[in-house]
């Protein structure tokens, strides 16, 4: 099975969307799958950042109109060599979805809040935990559902972490990570309000907070230089890791990691890692409070206010919390679900083979 998928990254949309149709691309290459990225020019920098990058990559021509893609895609790639059209992005709306449908072939998209009703495709994939009831049955009635965490897919080296995970003894790290953008810009104003608490308490260890602090930035992050001039300065000993190739291995070193929510979340569960998620847009509320209220995670809503001071505030609470970071580690060791990307390609294979034109 081959498939064609269309996704982005920049630093307005982050790179989760590309992320997760990496994660696709390589647990489909197992399977002797290929995947053929479909990108803008733009958003080459980040495929090729990227160390466990599987797939093959097919650029846009600069300044092509959305609406003229699909015209430009039959006319210009063997659409015999694709069994599937995968479409990943906010950007991408139901007139899109339509013209897409000319391709003769099976249309399937990642969604994650089905706000303008999801319709004119074969399938749809959405692995929150919450998805069953955002109505994709009423919207999309033909369309095959991939629903819920059954069907949640992690990149490589969240699938193949060594075992056993270690225990919350084992893990004496603070990572914060903001996703691969950090669009809000609270990497650094919040490394200064932990050395701002730090001065007012004179010393760092009555936050009970063990140095140093890791720092992981993404590929479309923008203020490299303002935070390693910040680092450099900084009374905090932090070590900065941009575009880091080895999160896994991070987060299994840390008894807690404050992130932006988003697919973040669900590697964070892998590991069994406690966090402190910041929701950053409409989005991501519905799946992170279905997280936090199921007890894999504590989440502080940025959307209308951000407050960096409360930010810091409930890092340093939830630090000191063993308690409940014990049961957020306890909870998600024991709820992860490791098939999903085998079960996802099972229905997309059996979508293809049965799909009629």
């Amino acid at each position: 099975m081959n498939i064609l998928c269309r996704v982005d990254a920049s630093f307005g949309l982050g790179t989760g969307h590309l992320m997760r149709c990496l994660a696709l691309s390589q647990a489909g290459a197992i399977e002797s799958i290929t995947t053929t990225f479909l990108i803008q020019p733009s958003s080459l920098e980040y495929c090729m950042s990227r160390e466990d990058w599987v797939g093959k990559i097919v650029i846009l021509p600069e300044s092509l109109p959305q609406e003229d893609e699909i015209f430009w895609i039959k006319n210009n790639l063997n659409l015999n060599e694709y069994d599937l059209f995968l479409v990943d992005g906010y950007q991408f709306l139901n007139a899109y979805n339509l013209q897409s449908k000319t391709m003769m072939m099976p249309l399937v998209i990642f969604d994650d809040y089905n706000d303008e009703g999801v319709s004119d495709v074969d399938m749809i994939i959405n692995s929150s935990s919450h998805a069953v009831n955002l109505g994709y049955e009423k919207t999309s009635e033909k369309a095959l559902l991939a629903l819920g965490e059954k069907y949640r897919i992690l990149r490589q080296e969240f699938t193949q972490l060594k075992l056993p995970i270690p225990s919350m003894g084992e893990r004496t790290s603070l990572t914060i990570i903001m996703g691969g953008s950090d669009s809000l810009k609270l990497t650094l104003p919040l490394l200064k309000e932990l050395e701002l608490k730090k001065l007012a308490l004179r010393e760092f260890q009555q936050l009970n907070i063990e140095l140093p602090i890791n720092v992981i930035t993404g590929s479309a992050y923008k203020d490299v230089s303002l935070l390693s001039d910040f680092i450099q300065s900084s009374e905090l000993t932090i070590n900065h890791y941009h575009n880091c190739q080895n999160v896994a291995e991070h987060f299994l070193q840390s008894k807690l990691v404050v992130s932006a929510a988003g697919g973040c979340q669900f590697e964070l569960s892998a590991c069994a890692t406690p966090s402190l998620l910041v929701v950053v847009a409409d989005n991501q509320f519905a799946t992170t409070r279905q997280a936090e209220r199921l007890g894999a995670c504590k989440m502080i809503d940025f959307r209308d206010r951000v407050d960096i001071e409360l930010l810091g505030d409930q890092l340093i609470e939830l630090w000191n919390d063993n308690k409940c970071l014990e049961k957020i580690h306890l909870y998600t060791k024991s709820a992860y679900a490791s098939h999903g990307s085998e079960n996802l390609i099972q229905l997309m294979r059996s979508l293809s083979e049965s799909y009629e034109y």
